[in-house]
């Protein structure tokens, strides 16, 4: 079984003719596209719950996405969690708080209470927001307590707004090995490889190819692809850090 997806009450496995998932940290919004193979027959609703996985190298099947239904024609779309935070106005005076307490101040107004934020400690202030959805809310924030966070939801629908994690391990992706191709600039970059749903983006992975000089690249944007006959690619947006 290479790829998973349940939407609704249904779960179809192998199911699909093509799919693509894009995640990135400079899109707020995930975003999965996807058609079935002749045969396979499913009523599919708006709004309807979806979660995919496909399988890594290693065999483990891993899940990239979930969210919802917004397409119900083939191809269908769906896309995460972070569209209820774009359809959030957030007019509100906030008095001697801090980024944390009115980043969950809109989460809880949106129906979301799951959220990965800074620990840091940062001074109370009072703030003045006419912010037309939650990201926008989170630039404010930004601004006001100079950080630059990139706001996101993960596969398990986890809003985050941090400081980049410390990575134990990370994957390498090498020339002659798992690099299909590679395009570099100097500072910025794409490549493709084998299906890897380990890869996400605002988290590094190792690169050893005679065109990029460094030995470790800033995921920006991750592509999950399908190829003729039945391969899966990723395609990675990386940055050098400066």
């Amino acid at each position: 079984m290479r790829t998973q997806i349940r939407i609704g009450n249904s779960l179809v496995q192998d199911g699909l003719a093509s799919f693509d998932c894009w995640k990135s940290r400079l899109d707020p919004v995930d975003i999965l596209e996807f058609s079935f193979r002749s045969g396979v027959q499913l009523d599919i609703t708006d709004a309807a719950p979806t979660e995919f996985h496909f399988m890594d190298p290693s065999g483990t099947l891993q899940k990239v996405f979930q969210g919802q239904v917004d397409i119900v024609n083939s191809p269908y779309r769906a896309r995460d969690k972070a569209v209820d935070f774009m359809k959030l106005p957030v007019y509100q005076t906030f008095f001697n708080v801090t980024p944390q307490e009115m980043i969950l101040f809109a989460l809880k107004r949106c129906g979301n209470r799951s959220a990965f934020l800074t620990p840091r400690d940062f001074p109370r202030k009072d703030a003045v927001s006419a912010a037309p959805n939650g990201f926008e809310l989170v630039k404010q924030i930004n601004r006001l307590w100079g950080t630059d966070y990139d706001p996101y939801f993960d596969e398990e629908e986890v809003f985050h707004w941090h400081e980049l994690l410390d990575q134990k391990t990370m994957p390498l992706l090498a020339y002659g090995s798992n690099i299909i191709s590679l395009e570099f600039d100097g500072t910025k970059g794409s490549l493709v490889t084998i299906g890897m749903p380990s890869i996400t983006h605002s988290s590094y992975i190792g690169i050893n190819h005679p065109d990029v000089p460094v030995s470790e690249a800033l995921v920006d944007t991750v592509h999950h692809y399908t190829v003729s006959p039945g391969g899966i690619r990723t395609e990675v947006y990386f940055s050098i850090p400066a």
